[in-house]
């Protein structure tokens, strides 16, 4: 049996090494390791704290989340370029069919703008209760902090309130 040159180009491409699909694979699986170390990192605790406690999920230590993190951060954003021009003329065409719907507007993209407009207008103006829920969250008055003692006592950490009382 003889093979045709249609037959054999389609093996070929079949075999051969696909450049776009691995950079595609390569920004999702990087994007996911940022995204999971990054929310990692944000709840992890710092410090002594995380020096003592022995923090290390996955049996990965901080500072190697942190280098995981900082690697593929810097890894993503090249594949990013390289992506977007090996995909320039899909890209292209799918901005120049969203220039021509967003000529007809609608009004859930309208009320999508006015509202990310008005909050990001009230988080700069700071009224008095988003600045108590904002420092609520970033380990303001009513957040306890964590503190270690060392010396007289047994090592163990001890929390502070927040007018500086030791609480047991």
């Amino acid at each position: 049996m003889t093979t045709t040159c249609s037959t054999v180009s389609r093996r070929a491409r079949a075999e051969r090494f696909r450049v776009r699909a691995f950079v595609s694979l390569t920004l999702v699986t990087s994007g996911v390791i940022v995204l999971g170390s990054g929310l990692l990192l944000l709840f992890a605790p710092s410090g002594r704290l995380a020096a003592v406690s022995g923090w290390a999920p996955l049996g990965v230590a901080r500072q190697d989340w942190v280098a995981l993190h900082d690697v593929f951060g810097l890894l993503w954003l090249p594949l990013l370029i390289v992506h977007v021009v090996l995909n320039r003329k899909p890209i292209l065409c799918y901005l120049r069919d969203r220039v021509r719907r967003a000529a007809k507007v609608r009004w859930e993209a309208v009320a999508a703008v006015g509202v990310t407009l008005l909050l990001v207008g009230v988080t700069l103006s700071r009224p008095a209760p988003l600045t108590e829920l904002l420092a609520q969250g970033h380990g303001g008055a009513g957040n306890q902090s964590i503190e270690l003692s060392v010396g007289a006592g047994a090592g163990q950490p001890t929390t502070q309130g927040a007018r500086g009382r030791a609480v047991e």
